[in-house]
């Protein structure tokens, strides 16, 4: 059989023939798979490398707020996000469709990708059209909620739509969207509809109109752009496409429209934004937070911290320091500006009420001096380091301490020590009083007194009641350490601050119970969980007989109802309120008059005003007045307190049991005897273990010549004069003068004068010397210089009197001289004195029963 041609067989069984759309489909399919599984890949790779999120409910940062005591917002503490939350019902519809018209007008529509949008975007990229973006609201809080970046990636892409789908499972679109709302970068720090609200309008959300509404919903896309703070023609002209956008979606009508278009952009300002109030106090809080929580928590975890602070009581510090320094002392008035640091507080629980850490407060956490300045508390320290630890050792209010010039000699490094008295008169070298009492030493500030008592005491009871009291830099070894003598007048190395001294001070108010101090309340965090609750803590750090009797003695320093001195000022007298409260406080004057302190208190508030520069220099000097711890910072204590006793109850310091009163001699601090001038009498205060039983002998009745006062009688004056009794003070002589550090000799004690004669009439026949006919006196707060003058009897005298410091009239009591004298002025009188004896010197007509400031006028016989 014959083979059959190739080409037969071809044509029988015909060439397949290869169709191109079938090769573009295998070639489609293939690349798909290849696709599809590098995708995959891709998708898988995108996924895994996403934040882990344990709960899907995003975690946005939150500002925290702090509140007064009253529960009341005072103050926003936020880091670069400052948002405040606000619920879906809270959030307005006009607000609502204004952000969905421009940023999602499908967002009720979708599942968390809108496929229209995302290929519109795409086309209109592809094709050279405007940029547009695709993401949905979900996705934008997606990316803005987790930390997946914002650059334009796939693999952020993909996140951000796989975070978007979750979030759609899991919410509601209401949800979302308020989540939204409150999580959006609304430009100038504000994150969220209500922080934002606020920023530009000063208003609530719930609050906003619709040119409001759409104004804030042109922002997201680019808020320092379009910010109306920063470009307020490109903030209009995007607030009105946000306006045309609603309008197409149906939320608003062209009437609308047009009326908000024509609405002028009002805004609150960003620098007239009030400030916090009490920002020193808001300090003192916020750096006890950052010791105690991570800042990411402060700032951003929507913490509520639950205050002491009481708006009343800080309104009425910042009202008295306004009148009282930056008034008087106004910014740039001087080469410095006089700082303050004031703290007020209740005694009995620690709470700080009010701060005020400076003048003026320009930034957070800037120094505050009611806390983070120590300065040296001069005279203010002596009830703490003296006067406590002596009323614990035994001493009572009547305990007598020679107020006369001292050199002590420091034993570890062989220095001396002389203490000078404040003297607001000009003297240089001070005034002594001679004997007195603990509670005149306190009333007066007297410095000498002060270092006697402690170097009786011991410097280590003073160092140990300082403790107690809660002073945190105290040195207590080394070549600069505050074992020394002047630790008496608070001449500390370190110095304290206001703060302390208000709760050292508190323990008097409460008992000789301290404190500690309280700023924080309770803490409770964004889930309503209490962090903290912080509880008054308390340690009794003395008695409670030694902490009445040091507010007693205290209470003479603005008034002593006590003694019979109404009239006899104490340094604090200016701190009286028109109402009756009892009043304790001390004033603190350092050396050079660099630092000025009143600490104050009644039974209900305890307060401190600290004056000085922050380089400390000599305060009268640098504003050319005088500058007495008793004026200014009195004066600022006196006027912030007072109004917040206003409509209280007068309450009295709580008294315990066995205290007494009796009739001391001051001079002596025993029970008067029988030669005790009425004058040196007092009513005083013991506790009944510590009741002086024995009587005085320090005042002695000695018969003298009566024709020559000064000389004892002896029986044989040959001058022929005869005995008359006089009452003289025995007390300890003062033979050496004390020479201070400086090589001035200090004065004698004001009660020499007072000491008896040592010459007999018939030892010295006639005066010693010839009776002056001009004698010069100088009167002054710190009494009559010189103490003793000496005239002859029918004697045509001329007194030449000078007031120092204020107006004045000299009084001799039975010459019939009342003498007055203005300030700063000197006047003359010419007179005969009559009659041979001693008389009583005064300064000032009230003085005669009640006055240390005397002197002794004797008229001898010629």
């Amino acid at each position: 059989m014959a083979r059959k041609s190739r080409s037969s067989r071809n044509e029988k069984k015909p060439r397949r023939r290869i169709r191109w759309w079938r090769l573009l489909l295998v070639v489609v399919v293939v690349v798909a798979l290849v696709g599809a599984g590098l995708g995959a890949g891709f998708v898988l790779s995108a996924v895994r490398a996403m934040p882990e999120i344990a709960d899907v409910r995003p975690e946005a940062q939150i500002t925290s707020y702090v509140y007064d005591v009253h529960g009341e917002q005072v103050a926003p503490l936020h880091g670069p996000e400052h948002r405040i939350m606000v619920e879906h019902a809270e959030i307005p519809d006009v607000v609502r469709e204004a952000f969905m018209a421009i940023e999602d007008h499908r967002f009720y529509d979708h599942f968390g990708l809108d496929l229209y949008r995302i290929v519109g975007a795409a086309w209109n990229n592809l094709t050279g059209g405007p940029l547009q973006g695709g993401s949905t609201i979900s996705q934008q809080l997606a990316r803005n909620a987790w930390p997946i970046g914002m650059e334009q990636t796939w693999t952020r892409k993909i996140q951000e739509a796989v975070l978007a789908l979750q979030l759609e499972r899991a919410y509601t679109k209401d949800q979302i969207l308020t989540m939204y709302l409150n999580q959006i970068n609304l430009g100038h720090g504000a994150y969220g509809v209500q922080a934002a609200a606020e920023i530009y309008f000063d208003k609530d959300v719930a609050d906003l109109d619709l040119a409001q509404a759409a104004l804030l919903a042109a922002l997201p896309r680019a808020p320092s752009v379009y910010s109306p703070y920063v470009n307020p023609d490109l903030a209009s002209q995007r607030r009105s496409v946000v306006l045309a956008n609603m309008v197409r979606e149906g939320f608003i009508d062209e009437d609308q429209k047009e009326q908000a278009q024509k609405q002028p952009i009002e805004l609150a300002g960003l620098e007239n934004r009030q400030e916090a109030v009490a920002p020193h106090f808001i300090d003192y809080v916020l750096s006890q937070l950052l010791e105690r929580y991570p800042s990411d928590v402060i700032y951003g975890g929507g913490l509520k911290v639950h205050t002491t602070l009481d708006p009343e009581i800080q309104t009425a510090a910042e009202e008295s320091v306004k009148t009282h320094l930056l008034e008087d002392f106004p910014q740039g008035a001087y080469d410095k500006d006089l700082q303050i640091g004031m703290v007020i507080a209740d005694p009995h629980t620690g709470h700080i009420k009010a701060m005020i850490g400076g003048r003026q407060h320009t930034s957070m956490l800037e120094q505050n001096r009611a806390w983070q300045t120590y300065r040296q508390p001069g005279s203010a320290f002596k009830p703490i380091a003296v006067y406590t630890p002596a009323l614990e050792e035994g001493w009572t209010p009547a305990t007598v301490i020679d107020d006369s010039p001292v050199d002590v000699r420091i034993e570890e490094t062989g220095q001396r020590f002389t203490p000078r008295n404040y003297s607001e008169s000009g003297w240089p070298l001070g005034a002594y009083r001679g004997l007195t009492t603990m509670r005149e030493a306190i009333r007066r500030s007297v410095n000498v007194t002060a270092v006697r008592a402690l170097m009786d005491l011991g410097i280590d009871k003073g160092l140990d009641a300082a403790e107690r009291m809660g002073f945190s830099k105290l040195i207590t070894s080394g070549p600069q350490s505050d074992r020394g003598p002047s630790l008496a007048l608070g001449g500390l190395t370190e110095g304290a601050s206001p703060l302390e001294m208000t709760l050292a001070y508190s323990a008097f108010a409460a008992g000789g119970v301290k404190p500690e101090p309280i700023a924080i309340t309770k803490i409770v965090d964004r889930h309503g969980n209490v962090l903290e609750e912080n509880s008054p803590q308390r340690s009794v750090v003395t008695s409670p007989e030694a902490a009445y009797l040091m507010t007693d003695m205290l209470r003479s320093v603005v008034s002593d109802r006590r003694s019979g001195w109404e009239s006899n000022w104490g340094t604090g007298d200016r701190a009286r309120f028109s109402a009756e409260w009892p009043i304790a406080g001390k004033t603190g004057t350092t050396d050079d008059i660099k630092d000025l302190w009143w600490i104050g208190y009644t039974p209900e508030y305890v307060g401190t005003v600290w004056l000085g520069f922050d380089q400390p220099e000599d305060i009268a000097k640098v504003v050319g007045r005088s500058m007495p711890s008793g004026l200014y910072p009195v004066l600022i204590w006196r006027d912030a307190m007072e109004p917040i006793h206003e409509g209280l109850e007068i309450t009295d310091f709580e008294r315990p049991d066995g205290m007494v009163e009796k009739t001391v001699c001051i001079k002596s601090g025993k029970l008067p005897g029988e030669h005790c001038p009425t004058n040196k009498q007092r009513r005083e205060l013991f506790h009944e273990d510590n009741v002086p039983t024995e009587k005085c002998e320090t005042h002695v009745e000695l018969e003298v010549c009566s024709e020559h006062p000064n000389l004892l009688w002896d029986g044989r004056c040959p001058a022929g004069g005869r005995p008359t009794k006089e009452v003289f003070l025995d007390r300890p002589p003062v033979d050496e003068p004390v020479v201070d550090t400086q090589g001035r000799t200090l004065p004698k004690p004001w009660d020499l004068a007072d000491l008896p004669p040592t010459e007999s009439c018939q030892e010295v026949h006639g005066p010693a010397e010839e009776p002056a006919d001009m004698v010069e006196i100088t009167m002054s707060d710190t009494g009559i210089s010189p103490v003793i003058v000496r005239v002859g009897e029918g004697q045509e005298v001329t007194l030449r009197v000078t007031a120092e410091d204020a107006e004045r009239e000299l009084v001799i009591q039975g010459q019939g001289i009342e003498l007055e004298v203005a300030a700063d002025e000197t006047a003359e009188i010419i007179f005969t004195p009559e009659q041979v004896g001693i008389y009583r010197m005064y300064c000032g007509k009230s003085y005669p029963e009640n006055s240390n400031l005397q002197g002794r006028f004797i008229v001898e016989r010629r």
